[in-house]
């Protein structure tokens, strides 16, 4: 081979796995966001407080507003537990009735993909440890 063509592939090469690298590093970075939005709307507090900066509702009515919020998020979080309630039986459900049409190894891995969590629900921290502290986030 000679210069030319050694120089070509190399480069090839590395554009590609710029490319890849780049690709992947966009997606890690979009899941992060995406998760630390939820966890952030999760929280009571933090949900109302991030609402009122938003609306910057006058003082008259915040009072008001704070308990419309509230009421909002409590909904809201009732819903998303009797989402889950559904989800698990449905899932225990699935479970039941494919049961007998499946083999030991095929049931267990039904079964640890259906118990799988969600990527931002799972966390890293060994029980017992304490939250880590977070950032404040700008807006």
């Amino acid at each position: 081979m000679n210069i030319k063509t050694k120089t070509t592939i190399l480069f090839t090469a590395t554009l590609i796995s710029g490319i890849i690298i780049g690709a992947v590093g966009a997606i890690q970075v979009q899941k992060y966001v995406t998760n630390k939005r939820i966890e952030t709307l999760r929280q009571q507090n933090r949900f109302i407080d991030r609402m009122e900066r938003a609306i910057r509702p006058a003082p008259p009515h915040r009072k008001e507003l704070r308990q419309l919020l509230k009421q909002f998020h409590s909904d809201v979080q009732e819903l998303s537990r009797q989402f889950r309630e559904q989800i698990k039986s449905r899932s225990d459900s699935l479970l039941q009735s494919a049961k007998p049409l499946l083999n030991e190894k095929q049931y267990r891995r039904l079964e640890r993909m259906l118990r799988r969590k969600p990527p931002w629900m799972i966390t890293k921290r060994k029980p017992g440890q304490p939250k880590p502290q977070k950032k404040k986030e700008r807006y």
